[in-house]
């Protein structure tokens, strides 16, 4: 259901431009991009958009839409760093607390003990082995995903993205986004070689678009807890060889990027 949101205030305005509206759905499906309503459809909605998307606003007037766009941006990242963040963090550990407790609760009774983490469970398609604490951080990222969707509009109404895909050209420096679909496709026509590299942040924080991001977030479910949560390393051979995740997000997405783990809270 939409709802009228108030504009108080210029800064209000420019967030008015990439919010469009109030909005809630239902539960997230994997690779769901939560975004509100374009500035298109804000500028229908209220005229007062239209004037800061075409830089009538005095604070917006920059005479270019390029620098009027970096503007925009510029002044929701400063209210997100204002006025949101500790409310969005804060929603963000709340929920990787309850999807650990609830499913180390569901699967042990109890925090798992090292010897069950390290348990191996299977092996995948290419053969290498599977543990328990894989499983277990697969079924935490769902569970917090939920809340996280659940909850994290009321604390950022501007726009965030759960596991949305993008396409880094580092050489040509560009970031581009990839859709569930098309990476579906290609998975299912055995071309998942052209999805190596890509890029797939738990939750990005944006202005109204994913490739407008203000912050990265990635969950980590250290198992067992003790251990200290870390970016991920790329591999030899791989694209980003000799780099982590949390360097490449912030290269491809000109973001902060963070870890958010269970007791660890944000790093």
């Amino acid at each position: 259901m939409r709802k009228r949101c108030a504009v108080g205030s210029w800064h209000l305005v420019v967030f008015g431009l990439f919010l469009g509206g109030c909005a809630s759905t239902g539960a997230p499906p994997r690779g769901y991009a939560y975004t509100v309503d374009s500035p298109s459809n804000a500028c229908r909605a209220n005229a007062l958009y239209c004037a800061v998307a075409a830089g009538k606003d005095p604070a917006m007037a920059t005479g270019t839409q390029a620098a009027q766009g970096a503007a925009v941006l510029a002044a929701a990242l400063k209210l997100f760093q204002d006025e949101h963040q500790n409310r969005v963090e804060q929603v963000l550990k709340d929920c990787v607390e309850q999807a650990n407790a609830e499913v180390n609760l569901r699967r042990f009774g109890a925090n798992p003990t090292r010897a069950q983490c390290s348990e191996q469970v299977g092996v995948d398609t290419k053969g290498n082995p599977i543990t328990r604490s894989m499983t277990l951080g697969t079924e935490k990222h769902q569970v917090a995903f939920r809340c996280i969707h659940e909850r994290l509009p009321s604390a950022w109404p501007g726009g965030f993205s759960l596991e949305q895909r993008y396409r880094y050209d580092r050489q040509a420096q560009q970031t581009t986004l990839v859709s569930e679909e098309d990476a579906q496709a290609l998975l299912r026509q055995g071309r998942s070689d052209e999805l190596r590299g890509t890029l797939r942040p738990d939750i990005v924080i944006h202005a109204g678009e994913p490739l407008q991001a203000l912050a990265v977030y990635d969950l980590k479910f250290p198992c067992p807890g003790t251990n200290q949560p870390k970016w991920n390393d790329y591999p030899q051979g791989h694209p980003y060889f000799r780099s982590n995740q949390g360097q490449i997000y912030r290269e491809a997405l000109k973001a902060t990027p963070a870890l958010v783990a269970p007791s660890w809270g944000i790093i």
